[in-house]
């Protein structure tokens, strides 16, 4: 189509995911996860806090030498040969969600002293509801490994009311639905059509 690609190595190895909150190159929060479940090749929708020395000091560097400030995200691919960088996204991700009282940490940036809000090792959280859906379409031993999952991990939506979460997910599911006619792309690419620059440019 005339435009430019940009080639990246396969790599293989542990994916990991960052959210990185910053102000003035000075990392505020900081969440390290791995990403545990997902519809093939879409956005994870269950995720694990991990305490990664590397990758906290590496975003650390790069939000300093670049004196940034926001929300930060990269993902990294961690393989035989140390860490390589596959994206950086400036934006939240959903490793904000790892993160309580983040608003605070925020509202509390010019504390120098304050430490850097971290995750505790190993919490879980996933979208229970999206696990379920997806055991629907699988094994007995896979609905097993799923009922497993959901005890536990911690549901993103514990405490939302049914009626609220009717609506907020039906509003969702009609967005992706209209990104998907107008865009005429799979439901994994419209849901996340509203923050990729290739359909943006179209807006």
């Amino acid at each position: 189509d005339g435009g430019r690609w940009l080639i990246q190595e396969k790599l293989i190895g542990r994916e990991l995911c960052t959210y990185n909150l910053a102000h003035k190159g000075k990392l505020l929060a900081h969440a390290c996860y791995l990403p545990r479940h997902r519809w093939k090749q879409s956005a994870a929708f269950g995720f694990e806090a991990l305490r990664h020395p590397d990758v906290e000091a590496f975003c650390r560097r790069f939000i300093a030498q670049h004196s940034l400030s926001g929300q930060i995200s990269f993902d990294l691919m961690e393989t035989p040969d140390g860490l390589a960088i596959v994206e950086c996204n400036p934006r939240a991700t959903n490793g904000l969600l790892l993160l309580d009282n983040a608003g605070a940490r925020l509202l509390n940036a010019r504390d120098a002293d304050a430490p850097v809000l971290l995750p505790d090792e190993g919490d879980i959280r996933s979208f229970h509801c999206m696990l379920r859906s997806k055991a629907r379409f699988a094994s007995t031993e896979q609905r097993a490994d799923t009922a497993r999952e959901i005890a536990r991990s911690r549901d993103m939506f514990a405490g939302v009311s049914a009626p609220r979460l009717m609506a907020a997910m039906s509003l969702h599911m009609l967005d992706i639905t209209q990104n998907m006619l107008r865009w005429r792309v799979p439901a994994r690419f419209a849901s996340v059509a509203d923050i990729s620059w290739q359909y943006r440019e179209g807006l």
